[in-house]
């Protein structure tokens, strides 16, 4: 029989009863895993007098403290006498101890007031961490445990409540627990048990992008009414590392009014357990907060919280109490206590209560407002245990991906795809993502995800064949976007047989255009229509001088420069040119010493290379662009989560190599290879002929020592352009952030771009997530090695990239949403001959809509409906201005239903010859259902 798994306390008797001068042994044993790096524990020992007498000077004091806030007037007298007494108080009995609070406060000064406090609402809780310090399997033992203690004791205590979030809890419950989760069922329906079960899990909310919170409210609330039978309004994220600033727009669009966290209060000066939150796009959801989680049901804590309601000017306190450990007595013997207590005898009035009923006291309720930035806290999470976010990254991208594919296609793999993204936000969990758990939960992560890729990966193959279908091409480009696109493709070598010589492919209009041959096959520039499926022929005869472009790329390397006086300082340098800019590389650094934008010669970098002063040539590289640097923090406990006191930074400006890699007419790749101490470091650096962005591609051998005689390594590219008067911005869910560039670490999703108006730089990286920008200096984290719990975190192989774009005007001008979203959806390449035996009929091939491209709107998603037959268009407003935009390509006679993020119609639109005319709030998110035949899927293999 499996051991038990205890979350919480342990109240247990050891020694039913003592008597003098007998002697016990306790020998206690706690298995703690060998990747575990241990916290510790706190043994203690009670009796059941000492803790009757620990209570009662608990509740005395929770009386004190509330006729003090209920009499000010009285305060300084009430400490005087009790610093009379302090003697008396120390020598206090469980017999003694209230006749002295009665000589310090009276009975009728005690009660004075007590009924005017607010109300404190009672909510039993517990915390279920899917993972953390332990893994699923291991959680899911803890999860049945706690969830049949809770039955019991709302069986023994009628007036109790509990409330239990994360649907993958319950899911869990229905196949290996049936009659558990039926007690459960009955006591929901009783309104006893409240499911706060409005997402999959508790994920965190600095990792995942739009689409991905967007659906795990999404399938928080199918479950919830399909399974639990009822739809939860208050969206709770107890232990999530920061709140993105969008996420008022994604609450409220999925139906919740409210949202409960306990990290990173916003109004922290307020301190009061509710504020009212409007995001960028103007919704509004009540934030709900208290300091923890969970904790003891005790009569200081009532009244902590009784006056921190009423300091905050509110009818109503919160308190959160903990219904876990062993056998659940302690929290039986806290029930009996609070039985007892009445405002009689000084304390607040109370009542067991759930999250919605204490949120449905608040809409009359006078609350302090919020809009803006939400503070931070554990920024370090944002890179810790980077594979973690890059399987998020890439499972987001490969779904949005093949769900596009399969409406073009008119397939249906919708239960396929429910079931990827199931497992997809399991890994979302707050801790998972974040970095935070043990060894053995990115172990089974990393096995999760190789399955994972499999079954999606046959599905995005099939569609892909059934779209492209039998064809004498040498090559079909599926574009599974919504707008029209310029793209380096490659046709693998393999798929090739080696290119018959062929200098240029064409597609079927006639057009043709150049190509170049690498170690990884053929590329060229497809120019690629919306959903387009494009075929390609291989074909020699070179270029005419109509179709040859008129701006060539150039590249040369200038040799052996001195940078100093004395020939130790003599560097080479590699100069590359295209139609956008001019850049120059420092060889033994890979970093661009010099970028000059075309328009206008605009030099971005101040002081890369040799500048003429009163005394010497000198130059500072490490002020260059694309600068790798090592940064190292002093030892420190939770270094997956901290980051703290950094005591060195080195930048990569001598250990390297640089050498061409690629040359050819329409891109030059330089590749820079570093070593530093253990760790090598290959860069990979693409300049295009007829694309303005600078692509990188990092292997990293991270081998950086990590622990408590080093501290924390970690590895960031840096960019310091000569834009003193620079604002720094960065993308969030459902908005764009400008967060103060003062060197601390920030969240990110997709890009961070710093602007002085003019002329700024973006680095483009979809799976990293933390930045830190001082002054115009920008710095992405890229691999950190933090300690704690997991020894060695991300140790070992590392292959990642990211892109540079250096831009006119500010990110707005420079569309990067537009821009980040178009480079994390890659055109699908397919050679039709190699699967040819699997193609017996033409392709089929469906136009979906497209959106105005001068308007403000981005269609990020586009998917079946999850039940019945429709489109679903997921519209967002990239530009925080807002709009007209328009959805064409809409069929005639279709039905067209402004819905939910959850998919529930709120009105029906009407269109004009087949366009949907759409106007945008800053910011807004906004989702369309189609019906139609032409947006049906043909088939539906495996749907119930």
């Amino acid at each position: 029989m499996d051991a038990p798994i205890i979350r919480g306390k342990v109240f247990a008797t050891v020694v039913p009863e003592l008597t003098p001068g007998s002697e016990h042994d306790l020998t206690l044993t706690i298995d703690v895993p060998d990747d575990l790096v241990a916290y510790g524990f706190r043994l203690s020992f009670s009796t059941p007098g000492l803790r009757e007498r620990w209570h009662e000077g608990d509740g005395e004091w929770a009386r004190l403290l509330l006729a003090s806030e209920c009499r000010p007037q009285s305060r300084d007298a009430l400490l005087s006498m009790l610093d009379q007494r302090i003697e008396d108080a120390f020598r206090a009995t469980a017999d003694t101890l209230p006749d002295l609070i009665t000589a310090l406060l009276p009975p009728d000064e005690r009660t004075e007031g007590a009924a005017r406090l607010p109300t404190v609402h009672l909510i039993g809780h517990a915390h279920l961490d899917v993972e953390w310090l332990w893994n699923w399997e291991q959680a899911k033992r803890a999860a049945k445990a706690v969830c049949a203690r809770a039955a019991e004791l709302l069986a023994a205590n009628p007036e109790l409540r509990f409330s239990l979030s994360q649907s993958a809890v319950y899911d869990m419950l229905r196949q290996e627990e049936p009659a558990l989760l039926a007690l459960i069922r009955d006591l929901v329906d009783a309104g006893r048990w409240e499911p706060v079960t409005t997402t999959w899990v508790e994920l965190d909310m600095n990792v995942p992008n739009t689409e991905s919170i967007v659906r795990q409210l999404t399938a928080g609330q199918r479950f919830s009414e399909r399974v639990l039978g009822t739809r939860p309004r208050v969206c709770v994220s107890a232990d999530t590392f920061g709140h993105p600033v969008g996420l008022p727009a994604l609450l409220t669009g999925a139906g919740c009014t409210a949202y409960f966290h306990t990290r990173c209060h916003p109004l922290p000066e307020h301190g009061g357990p509710a504020y009212r939150w409007t995001g960028p796009d103007g919704s509004e959801v009540i934030g709900v907060v208290t300091d923890a989680y969970d904790g003891e049901l005790l009569a200081s804590r009532i009244a902590e919280a009784a006056v921190q309601a009423r300091r905050s000017g509110l009818e109503t306190g919160l308190l959160f109490f903990d219904i876990d450990g062993h056998s659940g007595e302690e929290v039986q013997e806290a029930l009996r206590r609070l039985a007892g207590w009445t405002v009689d005898q000084g304390l607040p009035p109370v009542r067991y209560s759930t999250l919605q009923e204490f949120v449905g006291t608040l809409a009359h309720q006078e609350l302090p407002s919020f809009s803006g930035r939400p503070p931070t806290i554990f920024e370090a999470t944002y890179t810790t245990q980077v594979v973690a976010k890059q399987v998020i990254h890439q499972a987001e991208t490969a779904l949005q991906e093949v769900e596009a594919l399969t409406c073009m296609a008119g397939v249906d793999r919708r239960d396929a795809l429910a079931e990827a993204w199931r497992c997809l936000q399991f890994w979302q969990n707050h801790d998972t993502a974040a970095g935070t758990a043990v060894r053995s939960v990115y172990e089974r992560l990393a096995a999760d995800f190789e399955a994972w890729q499999r079954a999606v990966g046959e599905i995005r193959d099939g569609v892909t064949r059934q779209l492209t279908g039998s064809t004498d091409a040498d090559v079909t480009v599926v574009n599974p976007a919504p707008w029209a696109r310029h793209e380096w493709v490659v046709i693998d070598d393999a798929q090739t047989g080696g290119g018959r010589g062929a200098d240029v492919v064409a597609s079927p209009a006639g057009r043709r255009h150049p190509v170049q041959r690498s170690e990884d096959g053929i590329g060229f520039l497809a120019q690629l229509a919306p959903w387009s499926v494009t075929e390609y022929r291989l074909e020699d005869g070179g270029m005419t001088e109509v179709e040859a472009q008129p701006m060539p790329l150039e590249w040369s390397e200038q040799g052996s420069t001195e940078v100093f006086v004395g020939e130790e300082n003599r560097k080479e340098y590699f100069a590359v040119r295209n139609q956008y800019f001019s850049l120059l590389m420092r060889g033994d650094s890979g970093s661009l010493v010099s970028l000059v934008m075309r328009d206008g010669n605009r030099e971005l970098v101040s002081y890369g290379t040799k500048r003429r002063t009163t005394f010497s040539n000198t130059a500072r590289p490490e002020l260059g662009l694309n600068v790798l640097q090592i940064i190292r923090e002093r030892p420190h406990a939770m270094s997956a989560w901290h980051l703290h006191e950094v005591f060195s930074e080195e930048s990569l400006i001598h250990t390297g190599r640089t050498s061409w890699l690629e040359q050819g007419p329409l891109r030059v790749v330089l590749r820079t290879e570093h070593t530093v101490g253990a760790t090598t470091i290959v860069q990979d650096m693409t300049v295009y002929r007829d694309l303005p962005r600078i692509d990188v591609r990092l292997a990293v051998d991270w081998q950086e020592p990590s622990g408590n005689d080093h501290g924390v390594a970690s590895l960031k590219v840096a960019c310091a352009p000569d834009l003193p008067r620079a604002t720094v911005h960065a993308a969030a869910a459902a908005g764009v952030v400008d967060h103060p560039a003062n060197g601390q670490e920030f969240p990110m999703q997709r890009w961070v771009d710093v602007s002085d108006g003019s002329h700024g730089i973006a680095i483009i990286a979809g799976d990293r997530h933390g930045y830190d920008a001082l002054g115009p200096r920008v710095r992405v984290s890229l691999v950190r090695g933090s300690y704690d719990p997991v020894r060695d975190a991300d140790v070992g192989r590392h292959v990642f990239g990211y892109s540079l774009l250096p831009h006119a005007g500010t990110w707005r001008e420079a569309e990067l949403p537009l821009l980040a979203e178009q480079l994390a959806r890659r055109p699908v390449v397919r050679r039709p001959s190699v699967a040819a035996e699997h193609d017996t009929v033409p392709g089929t091939h469906r136009r979906l809509p497209t959106l105005d491209t001068t308007g403000p709107g981005l269609l990020t998603a586009v998917k079946w409906a999850d039940s019945g037959d429709g489109l679903i268009c997921r519209i967002v407003d990239w530009s925080g201005s807002g709009g007209p935009t328009s959805l064409a390509g809409v069929p005639e006679g279709a039905e067209c239903w402004r819905v939910m993020l959850t998919e529930e119609p709120v009105e029906r639109l009407q269109v004009d010859g087949g366009r949907l005319q759409l106007e945008l709030g800053p910011w807004a998110v906004e989702t369309v259902l189609l019906r139609s035949p032409t947006f049906a899927p043909d088939s539906r293999p495996g749907r119930a």
